[in-house]
C-alpha cells in the first residue's frame, strides 16, 4: 500500500516537471523568436474582429497570452474606452507590446497565475494560447484565475487551434508538424523563417469543444456559442476552421 502511494507521488511529480519543462520551452522560443513573431501579428486577423461585440464601452478587459499585445486595436478601432491590460509570459514580446501600444497596460506572467485582483475584470479575451497549457493540472488552475478575476456575469472569449483539421493533419502526414507518439493531442510546431529555417518548436495541445465544456461548466461558467473559424471565413466546418471560438459566461 505505502510502495504504490510513493509510486503515484513520484509519477504525479515527474509528470508535474514535465509540464513545467514544456511551458519553459514554449516561454524560451517565443522569447528567442519575439522580433519575428512580433513582425507577422502587426493586425487584427479578420476572424478576431467580430470578437468586439462582447465587449462593452468602459469594461476593464484582460487579454490573457497577450503576445505583441495586437488585440488592443480591436478596442481601440471601436472607440470603446476600454481599461485593457495584457498578460503573457514572453518578456520579449511584452517589450514589443509596450513599445507599440503605449495606452495599454502590459504585464509579465505565467496564465496560472493572473496579477490582478478578485472580480476585477468584465471581460477575458484569450486568443490563441491556453492550446499551450500541457494538462488537466495546467488548464484548470488558468481557468479557476480566470473565473477568480471575473466579475459575476463576465465573459470569457477564447479561441484556440484546431489541430484536428485537415491542413494540420496533412502537415502532420508531410512530417512537417510533429504529434507526440505518446499524447494524440500534442503537437510540435515549428517556427520557420523565410529560408525554411527553424528557430524553434512549440507545444500546442488539441481541446475540443466537449472537453473545453466539461472544464469550464464546473467552475460556474456557461457556454453562450462555440464554432470553428479561419481568417478568411467567419464560420468554418472542423475539417476547414483553422480555429476554435469559444464564449462563455461566469455565473457565478
Amino acid at each position: 500500500m505505502l510502495r504504490s502511494i510513493i509510486e503515484e507521488i513520484l509519477r504525479s511529480a515527474q509528470n508535474d516537471k514535465k509540464c513545467m519543462n514544456i511551458i519553459e520551452e514554449n516561454k524560451i522560443v517565443y522569447d528567442a523568436i519575439a522580433d519575428q513573431f512580433s513582425s507577422t501579428r502587426q493586425y487584427l486577423w479578420g476572424d478576431l474582429v467580430p470578437l468586439a461585440v462582447y465587449a462593452k464601452k468602459g469594461d476593464t478587459i484582460l487579454d490573457l497570452g497577450c503576445g505583441n499585445g495586437r488585440l488592443f486595436q480591436l478596442f481601440e478601432s471601436h472607440d470603446l474606452g476600454v481599461t485593457y491590460i495584457g498578460q503573457d509570459q514572453s518578456e520579449g514580446l511584452i517589450s514589443h507590446a509596450k513599445k507599440a501600444f503605449p495606452d495599454a497596460q502590459f504585464t509579465v506572467g505565467s496564465m496560472t497565475q493572473i496579477q490582478l485582483s478578485d472580480k476585477s475584470v468584465d471581460c477575458v479575451y484569450s486568443i490563441a494560447a491556453f492550446h499551450h497549457l500541457p494538462d488537466d493540472g495546467s488548464r484548470e488552475a488558468c481557468l479557476r484565475e480566470i473565473a477568480r478575476v471575473l466579475k459575476p456575469g463576465g465573459t470569457l472569449v477564447m479561441s484556440n487551434w484546431n489541430l484536428r483539421n485537415d491542413y494540420v493533419q496533412q502537415k502532420i502526414a508531410d512530417g512537417k508538424y510533429l504529434l507526440s507518439p505518446e499524447d494524440d493531442t500534442h503537437v510540435q510546431i515549428p517556427w520557420r523563417t523565410g529560408d525554411q529555417v527553424v528557430h524553434g518548436w512549440r507545444h500546442y495541445y488539441y481541446i475540443s469543444h466537449d472537453t473545453f465544456r466539461g472544464m469550464l461548466e464546473p467552475l460556474g461558467f456557461s457556454i453562450k456559442t462555440e464554432y470553428y473559424t479561419s481568417e478568411q471565413v467567419p464560420i468554418a466546418t472542423a475539417q476547414d476552421g483553422l480555429n476554435m471560438i469559444t464564449i462563455a459566461q461566469y455565473d457565478v
